[in-house]
């Protein structure tokens, strides 16, 4: 009997793959649509009722540092789909178990690093053609990013200890 089931495991494994790339294209979709695009630079940096000019260099800025974000995010998504493909197989000790589980940690870790830079970044990014004197420098840190960043040190941690239970498990099939 299986602790997991394998059917819930493998539909996980696609919707976390989906998940990734709907991030993916959602975000490109956003930034080329004008009104989306001022509601999704509005919401990541915070300047609510500050003016923005979102040129066609201040959109593609805006889209290729929040993709690069999200591609940090997906990789770690990827990661995790690989886990529930391993638990659809009723492999709950494959030495690769704790490989994913780590790189889905430093996903998190350099995602929730990377949070206020690209915020600022962003912030920068849509007021770099506003007229003299009203280009804004945005440092913002946020309790998500302290969130995520710890989750992510977790993860890593958690994973080298499934890691080391794999290894202890094959000395322990050897044995028998």
């Amino acid at each position: 009997m299986s602790a997991f089931n394998p059917r819930m495991a493998r539909w996980l494994a696609l919707v976390t793959q989906v998940i990734a790339v709907l991030c993916l294209l959602a975000n490109m979709i956003g930034w080329f649509i004008p009104e989306a695009a001022e509601i999704i630079a509005r919401n990541i940096t915070g300047l609510i009722n500050e003016p923005i000019n979102l040129t066609t260099r201040a959109l593609v800025l805006g889209w290729l540092i929040s993709t690069f974000q999200l591609a940090v995010l997906a990789v770690g998504f990827w990661a995790m789909a690989a886990v529930f493909r391993l638990f659809a197989q009723d492999d709950y000790l494959h030495p690769d178990i704790g490989n994913y589980v780590q790189r889905f940690g430093k996903s998190l870790l350099v995602f929730g690093l990377l949070s206020p830079l690209m915020r600022t970044l962003l912030g920068l990014a849509i007021t770099l053609d506003n007229p003299e004197g009203q280009q804004m420098l945005i440092i913002s840190l946020m309790t998500n990013d302290f969130v995520v960043t710890l989750v992510g040190i977790l993860l890593i941690m958690l994973g080298y200890a499934l890691k080391q239970a794999a290894i202890i498990a094959e000395d322990n099939r050897q044995i028998v």
